[in-house]
């Protein structure tokens, strides 16, 4: 029996950073159609079975519209859904009247086995014996078992040849379990790795036969560090930014992280280059962590106003370098009548 292993869809997340209401819709359209395509193509590869682990929907409010989607999603695909719901899924589905029939959700209160064909799937937890038969146990959402409930797992479940624990399964080998690294079906944001997608496995007389990560990821998250040299002026941080991000497209979120040191008398805008690249990107940041390069024996004992700021600056030692840096940056435009960034 072919069957799929989607974790994570998380329908309705909402980033943790500021994007424009349309692009916010955009994302959470594609984010539905994502997992949409997900379960389409696992059931034109085959698979008679999807286990959804983890988190189906995000953790914020999720309106009864989309979780009526996702239902009809569920309802219209010729595949059996397995799903062990978290405490928000829980609730969100708690008072539904319109539960697809091919929607199995292995509830908390008590265990309850199903058997799919080849498959016995179980919803195991670490205080209970569980009945012993199931090829597949799936853990609370959340919960990676440590070495030990893996062992104990073993000899509780002989025939268990698959682990569901999230974005982490186990898959036994020989008389051991080994780890693999599933992802989210889709990221949602810079400190996710770069793993997202479904897997595919056969599940056959009591054993994996086949096993397949299917990368379908819409939008990637990228990070990119760009070295600001001394003498470099804004034209040329543009142009070493525009370089380091030539590959990226309209689906990408984008972090630029400049580092290195710029001479005090520059001013390195990064609201500037972010109105300058946004277009080609679905989201962008730039941050600034350049050192300044300041001769400070130079400011010790001149009277000015100049000085006596960098000074104080300078003695505070709450403040991290990147952060005394763009003060002492600030101020100095500042005192310039030069016009500051937001």
């Amino acid at each position: 029996m072919l069957a799929a292993y989607i974790a994570d869809p998380l329908i309705g997340v909402i980033a943790d950073f500021y994007m424009p209401e349309s692009k916010d819709r955009q994302w959470q359209k594609e984010r539905m159609e994502a997992f949409e395509e997900a379960c389409d193509l696992a059931i034109q590869k085959g698979a008679e079975l999807i286990l959804l682990a983890g988190k189906l929907f995000a953790e914020e409010y999720v309106p009864a519209a989309v979780i009526s989607q996702v239902l009809d999603i569920i309802r219209g695909r010729k595949a059996v859904f397995v799903w062990k719901p978290d405490r928000m899924g829980k609730q969100y589905l708690k008072s539904r009247a319109d539960i697809p029939p091919n929607f199995f959700l292995l509830n908390g209160d008590e265990t309850r086995s199903c058997l799919f064909r080849e498959a016995n799937i179980t919803a195991w937890y670490e205080t209970e014996k569980g009945d012993g038969d199931a090829n597949v146990l799936i853990f609370d959402p959340g919960r990676e078992p440590t070495p030990e409930i893996l062992e104990r797992t073993r000899g509780q479940f002989p025939g268990a040849v698959f682990l569901s624990a999230g974005e982490t399964v186990f898959v036994r080998e020989g008389k051991q379990f080994r780890g693999e690294e599933t992802g989210k079906l889709e990221n949602t944001g810079f400190d996710d790795p770069d793993s997202s997608g479904f897997i595919l496995f056969a599940l056959e007389e009591g054993t994996i036969k086949f096993w397949e990560k299917i990368k379908t990821a819409r939008y990637h998250f990228r990070t990119v560090s760009v070295k600001v040299e001394r003498e470099d002026d804004h034209a040329a941080v543009y142009r070493k930014c525009a370089k380091a991000t030539a590959e990226f497209t309209k689906h990408d979120f984008v972090r630029i992280i400049l580092n290195g040191s710029v001479d005090a008398e520059a001013f390195v805008r990064t609201d500037t280059l972010q109105e300058s690249l946004q277009a080609r990107f679905f989201y962008l940041e730039v941050f600034n962590d350049c050192r300044l390069e300041l001769d400070e024996e130079a400011y010790a004992n001149d009277i000015s106003l100049k000085s006596e700021m960098i000074r104080m600056v300078l003695a505070e030692d709450s403040l991290s370098e990147s952060e005394k840096s763009r003060i002492i940056q600030c101020g100095w435009n500042a005192l310039r009548g030069k016009e500051l960034p937001e």
